[in-house]
């Protein structure tokens, strides 16, 4: 079981997946969330449970912008207030359940559920939107760090995938390799050059000849973000976006749904290919090929770490980029163990 940090912004959802009239049961850092939307198609998400017998508010209905409650009526608001008790007419105070600040933006719901008030916004994905996308979502039999190792080393590639994205694999251990920390994250940047193309490139853009490749892999608690492409050999820019070639941008959200659980919410973006109007469809079929096979190989090193829990693992230098983030969660979750004090302030005596 890892550590799970709450202070910070999680994918809680499509926005497609949550639609007026109906509610969406999803279990988010061990907590059992309902989202929904009122009538003004604004989102909301309650603790699914009623404040009287435990019931789950999402085997109830969506009613009047909130939530009634299946087994004896008692609706909810947006915020989590009983606004309604049927056969009574006074609501007790503490009839209310927890919400959750949800804010929705580029086709996602993100939800927090920290016990401190959020301190920024969302991190922004303007690709969905400025590039033709396509996205899904998988479900993990593992923790979230297991995801995160798989996405930040991407030497595998050529022993996974070796049918789509993969390509040599002598190439990927051997890439130029850079990790940094970066605003709040990790930054690894992995460049090939002179490589052969793998088959999803070349059924995209038609590649004859050996070629650059970059991955530029970004990580924030909840979310990595991949830049990444090939262009003919000799044309690869090692600053800056690339210019021609193929280029995608893979959004990963990790999203621990128990210790040892997770949801994955992902999407590819791509810039279109002159003379190849079929990209969508072979880079999200192929896409979606890359990470079922993820999905194999990280639940079952986890069920195999869990049969091993004493071991000590062996890192490797492919594995900086994942240290460096497990390090960050780390911190992260440490300090949220540390108790906050609040200040006693005294009143003066008056007579």
């Amino acid at each position: 079981m890892s550590m799970l940090v709450k202070n910070t912004w999680y994918v809680a959802a499509w926005s497609s997946e949550v639609t007026c009239g109906s509610l969406l049961a999803r279990r988010i850092l061990d907590i059992p969330v309902v989202l929904f939307r009122d009538q003004n198609s604004v989102i909301g998400a309650l603790h699914d449970q009623c404040c009287h017998r435990g019931l789950p508010l999402s085997m109830g209905k969506a009613e009047s912008g909130g939530i009634r409650c299946g087994y004896h009526g008692m609706r909810y608001d947006r915020e989590g207030v009983c606004v309604e008790i049927p056969g009574q007419t006074v609501i007790p105070k503490r009839a209310c359940v927890r919400s959750f600040p949800v804010i929705e933006q580029h086709g996602l719901v993100w939800i927090w559920c920290g016990d401190i008030a959020p301190t920024a916004q969302p991190p922004a994905y303007p690709w969905h939107g400025e590039w033709i996308w396509k996205g899904g979502q998988v479900h993990y039999e593992s923790n979230y760090e297991l995801i995160h190792d798989n996405l930040l080393d991407l030497s595998h590639l050529g022993y996974v995938h070796v049918f789509t994205i993969g390509g040599d694999p002598k190439s990927h251990m051997n890439a130029e390799m850079s990790t940094k920390r970066a605003n709040g994250g990790v930054l690894v940047e992995r460049f090939m050059r002179d490589v052969s193309p793998p088959p999803t490139h070349v059924r995209i853009n038609g590649y004859s000849q050996s070629v650059d490749r970059w991955q530029r892999i970004q990580f924030v608690p909840g979310l990595i973000t991949i830049y990444s492409g090939s262009v003919p050999a000799g044309t690869l820019r090692t600053r800056g976006d690339q210019v021609g070639g193929f280029q995608q941008r893979v959004f990963n959200a990790i999203t621990p749904e128990t210790g040892g659980t997770s949801h994955y919410f992902w999407s590819v973006s791509h810039v279109p290919v002159p003379g190849n109007p079929g990209m969508t469809d072979t880079l999200y079929s192929d896409t979606v090929k890359t990470f079922e096979e993820d999905r194999v190989i990280v639940n079952a090193q986890y069920a195999r770490m869990q049969e091993s829990v004493d071991q000590k693992w062996v890192d490797l230098g492919i594995d900086a980029g994942s240290i460096q983030a497990r390090r960050i969660l780390k911190d992260l979750a440490a300090a949220e163990q540390v108790p906050r004090v609040v200040p006693v302030v005294l009143q003066p005596v008056t007579s």
